[in-house]
């Protein structure tokens, strides 16, 4: 692999990272400002993936290869879940709690493989995935919503590390669809199911839609392909454990707009549990790459 060839894979990543962030604060402003809600959200991210990769796939831009039906189906339908328990916890608990606890996904990603592939995993990283835990449990001691002055419920708090869980699973069978399909079939299939999980109730809740309403929703669709494209072209570019440092600049970034733009305040201990779980689950990608060769995709999965 070249420098230059690097050198792009490092500043694709960089700015999926941000695309992220940016997207989790759409998705933050969409809910309080036009009272949207994550499904419509997620209606119109997935179908706006799905055109993306048809219209690629249409001028042969893209290869979609679809040859594991049933794990395309289990990645596709978990991953999707994934992104709608993001959603609610963005909306809930805010981006900077939201975001950091959905990158707590290495932790169950790392106990999945246990369980479903037969991994074997050392004693340094089962340490980080306790550590991770141990941040987790920090932030969801932080029961204050310092912008509505009410106590956040737990259950949004379980919702946040329901979509991380859903999201190791998914990350579990990206593994082992590597061998066998494309990148972009992979996400192609999230997009696919995900849209099937939202479409429905999506449309339960009626909602007089703006122009400026509807802008954002295309906003968020977009915003989350490109994020998507460039960070399945930086993993084909650059090794995982670069990746996986770079990828934690999304919760790190999303953090700092919490704190910028939506106000929002965290304790001490918060804040500890924030920079416990992000540096452990770096630590679990990173010590994982190095003991074994991993997917490409592994962390193309928001």
């Amino acid at each position: 692999m070249s420098t230059s060839e690097n050198q792009r894979g490092v500043i694709a990543l960089i700015g999926s990272s941000f695309l992220f962030a940016f997207m989790a604060a759409l998705i933050r402003f969409a809910s309080d400002e036009f009272g949207l809600d994550v499904f419509k959200m997620g209606v119109f991210r997935f179908a706006i993936g799905m055109a993306v990769l048809g219209l690629a796939a249409m001028f042969h831009k893209i290869e979609l290869r679809f040859v594991a039906s049933w794990p395309l189906l289990i990645r596709g339908l978990f991953g999707g879940a994934s992104v709608v328990c993001l959603y609610i916890s963005l909306t809930k608990i805010g981006v900077a709690r939201g975001m950091v606890l959905s990158y707590s996904y290495p932790v169950f990603a790392t106990i999945a493989s246990v369980i479903l592939l037969r991994e074997s995993v050392g004693l340094i990283r089962w340490l980080a995935v306790f550590a991770a835990i141990g941040g987790i449990a920090l932030i969801a001691s932080d029961k204050v919503d310092s912008a509505a002055g009410e106590e956040i419920a737990w259950w949004w708090y379980g919702i946040a590390l329901l979509g991380a869980l859903f999201s190791g699973i998914a990350v579990t069978y990206v593994r082992k669809l590597s061998a066998t399909d494309t990148p972009y079939a992979i996400f192609f299939s999230q997009c696919l199911l995900g849209f099937w999980l939202t479409v429905v109730p999506a449309n339960l809740k009626p909602v007089e839609l703006s122009l400026p309403g509807g802008g954002l929703l295309v906003a968020i669709g977009v915003t989350a392909a490109i994020a998507q494209l460039l960070m399945t072209y930086a993993y084909g570019h650059i090794t995982i454990s670069t990746g996986s440092v770079l990828s934690m600049l999304s919760p790190v970034l999303t953090a700092i707009i919490g704190f910028a733009v939506f106000s929002e305040q965290l304790s001490s201990r918060s804040l500890i549990g924030m920079a416990v779980v992000i540096a452990s689950c770096t630590a679990v990608v990173v010590l994982r790459s190095r003991s074994k060769a991993a997917a490409p995709e592994e962390s193309s999965t928001k």
